[in-house]
């Protein structure tokens, strides 16, 4: 498991566009992330004023970072950390509001790794109800030895 300091640790990301609270599993090619839903988010007094929504570009953002835990634990290059510089996201759902008080599971699978090219699966679980899907394709920062 990896706690809120691990994922500062590993992303770039800083407040408000930390996406993520914890990593519940890891391993190779798969991710199970978590991130909790509070009424104290930046965004929701004005998305939507009356009846809060988590906005789906945030949700998508959400996704799309625990793809960047498919490698190994932080530091580990192999098979690549995937530093958030994504290229692509396609097949994006919104099929439920995603607001406070919600849990939001995420499940982030590895589907091909070609270089620096990598593509993954996720998808994003309230009270197990799929809420949101996608595929995104980022590219892979290799440190130097």
């Amino acid at each position: 498991m990896i706690g809120a300091e691990g994922i500062l640790e590993a992303m770039p990301h800083r407040y408000p566009f930390v996406m993520l609270d914890r990593i519940l599993e890891q391993s190779p090619g798969y991710c199970l992330a978590v991130k909790n839903v509070t009424i104290n988010e930046c965004f929701f007094p004005g998305h939507f004023p009356g009846r809060p929504i988590m906005p789906g570009c945030l949700v998508s953002e959400a996704l799309a970072q625990a793809g960047s835990f498919l490698g190994g634990p932080p530091g580990e290059t192999a098979p690549g950390r995937i530093d958030q510089a994504f290229l692509l996201a396609s097949e994006v759902k919104f099929l439920k509001p995603v607001v406070p008080g919600d849990r939001l599971l995420i499940t982030a699978r590895l589907l091909s790794a070609a270089r620096d090219i990598v593509r993954f699966k996720c998808d994003g679980h309230v009270d197990q109800q799929l809420v949101a899907s996608g595929r995104f394709t980022a590219l892979v920062r290799r440190e130097s030895p």
